[in-house]
């Protein structure tokens, strides 16, 4: 499907405008911005989002390593682990039961912060903080893990 952009030159005439047709939307967005500052390099929007994705796996990786520690942990209480889902959110991540954020069991912080910490949902519904200085030190913290999925359960 081909995008289509109006193209307005640096004189700002509507009628030099031109109505300009390109293979994708990445390209038209290339297009404009090498027309708005052509004296300068641009790194295209295609190599920007390849490293983007390219950093946000990296970033990542921490959370999907921690979520099957989460996994393991609670392999004896649930029987269907794949019921606990990781919901990725811009600052965090957090393990949901049945992909619903009202069974939240715990949540991740891993990204801007100064140490990564867990927290866990108590009885009251609210999260108790846990620093960790490695992810194996979310084993310190199994039976707080267990009794949050036990709650959310009956929930």
């Amino acid at each position: 499907m081909e995008q289509k952009l109006l193209k307005i030159t640096h004189s700002y005439d509507v009628e030099q405008s031109e109505i300009v047709t390109f293979p994708s939307f990445e390209d038209a967005i290339d297009a404009m911005f090498r027309s708005a500052y052509p004296g300068i390099h641009i790194r295209s929007f295609k190599d920007f989002a390849k490293e983007y994705e390219a950093r946000e796996k990296i970033e990542r990786a921490d959370d999907f390593k921690a979520h099957k520690i989460v996994q393991d942990i609670l392999s004896s209480e649930i029987r269907d682990v794949q019921r606990l889902y990781l919901h990725l959110a811009r600052g965090n991540s957090s393990v949901l039961l049945d992909k619903k954020v009202s069974k939240s069991i715990c949540r991740f912080f891993f990204r801007r912060t100064k140490s990564k910490y867990i927290t866990i949902s108590n009885n009251s519904g609210k999260h108790e903080k846990f620093i960790i200085n490695a992810l194996d030190d979310i084993n310190l913290y199994a039976n707080e893990l267990k009794n949050a999925l036990n709650i959310r359960i009956l929930s």
